[in-house]
């Protein structure tokens, strides 16, 4: 009976919470305010009613042809499962641009971390249809399809996408898709120094349209790779954005003292200027004042508003050492010094947290996307994922996703 009352008071105030705008609610100190939760949380028990969602911008791939479940592209074992895709289309024409990643193993295991392949399609009617499915190699007769980048050979490596890392158009007009590599050692097996759940650098895959915008060529931007000493995972899942300088990006990866406690858990950050061909060493990432910055090994995203042209980022971050992937709350959104290219602190805004009365002491509030509406309203969608609390079949993802709806300030 105590345990049903409690729910129930929870659940009362999670619609509250939901449904109700005020001026206060989530409000940063530079004008950010989350103005609606909609909470759906994973329910073994099916107690908690859904949340309706509010309608939601596009995404980016909307109104183009479908990416098929299955391609060949070339590879052996064809055809593949195609398990992610990033969609960017062409400034000024009517081409678009499709990566998909493709599978044979799953997508949570090492053999499908090693197994990754990339392949391409492109359309030249504004997505109303694609050409053939091509595996993304690398410009150079040295590059084929069993080494279509210069650190992977098929069958030993791979390049991968995943959860933030969206490709973009750089104001140049080239296409930048931030890629993870694991990589491999001197006799060609895989590198994992630490031993730890696995090991990755970043990199930038940068696509230059052909003439007619009917093809791209790649081009690998350098290769860049952390001490594990500093991350025992390497770098991973990369976030890049141009900054108010053509040609400057901004890289923030993720990191992680998993096997290392007594490391502190950072995100780390690197800048090119030379549009994604060169990269700084990595840094660990601060606030703009330069105090650190602790924040748990997870994906995080970097979005240029359109209603005020400044840069955030949306991200978990501790107030203590976190430990590997945990805890993965607060989710938070904060605005970028672009001079520093430090977290203004008194920007960061609390999008959610761990509810006591519900979510496990695992919940995570990560690998979410991020959503811009023609305003400039940033809309943020995840699946509320509770390894803590399971179904009696081992489910733990909620049926339905939550969605957070957040005011940026006016210019």
């Amino acid at each position: 009976m105590a345990r049903a009352l409690m729910l129930s008071m929870a659940v009362a105030a999670l619609l509250m919470v939901a449904h109700s705008v005020t001026a206060d609610d989530g409000g940063g100190g530079e004008g950010l305010r989350v103005v609606g939760r909609y909470v759906n949380y994973f329910d073994p028990q099916g107690e908690i009613p859904d949340v309706e969602l509010p309608e939601l911008p596009p995404p980016p791939g909307a109104g183009i042809e479908a990416a098929p479940r299955q391609v060949s592209a070339g590879y052996p074992d064809d055809p593949y499962d195609v398990c992610s895709q990033r969609v960017v289309r062409q400034t000024g024409g009517d081409s678009v641009l499709r990566v998909l990643m493709l599978t044979r193993h799953g997508t949570d295991n090492l053999e499908a971390y090693l197994r990754y392949k990339l392949a391409y399609q492109v359309s030249a009617d504004d997505g109303r249809s694609f050409g053939p499915v091509k595996p993304l190699i690398q410009q150079g007769d040295q590059y084929d399809l069993m080494h279509p980048l210069e650190p992977v050979r098929v069958g030993k490596n791979c390049a991968m996408i995943s959860s933030g890392m969206l490709m973009i158009e750089a104001s140049n007009g080239e296409i930048m898709l931030p890629i993870m590599i694991p990589p491999l050692d001197e006799n060609g097996e895989y590198y994992n120094p630490a031993g730890a759940f696995t090991f990755s650098d970043a990199a930038v895959l940068i696509g230059q349209w052909v003439d007619d915008a009917t093809d791209v060529i790649w081009e690998l931007g350098e290769v860049v790779r952390i001490d594990h000493e500093l991350s025992t995972r390497g770098l991973d899942e990369p976030s890049i954005i141009e900054t108010t300088r053509p040609g400057e990006f901004l890289m923030i990866s993720r990191g992680s003292n998993d096997k290392r406690p007594e490391l502190p858990g950072r995100k780390w950050i690197c800048t090119s200027r030379d549009w994604c061909r060169t990269w700084t060493q990595p840094q660990a990432w601060t606030y703009s004042d330069g105090t650190p910055l602790y924040s748990p090994s997870a994906h995080s995203v970097l979005v240029r508003s359109l209603a005020n042209e400044r840069l955030y980022w949306l991200g978990n971050t501790c107030d203590e050492n976190p430990g590997g992937n945990h805890p993965r709350y607060p989710l938070v959104i904060g605005e970028i010094d672009e001079e520093t290219l430090g977290l203004i602190r008194d920007t960061v805004t609390v999008i959610d947290t761990r509810n006591p009365e519900i979510d496990s002491e695992i919940v995570q509030l990560s690998n979410f996307e991020v959503r811009q509406d023609e305003d400039g309203r940033l809309y943020v969608i995840l699946y509320r994922i509770d390894y803590g609390r399971r179904t009696e079949d081992g489910e733990y993802i909620p049926d339905r996703r939550s969605v957070y709806v957040i005011d940026v300030p006016e210019e």
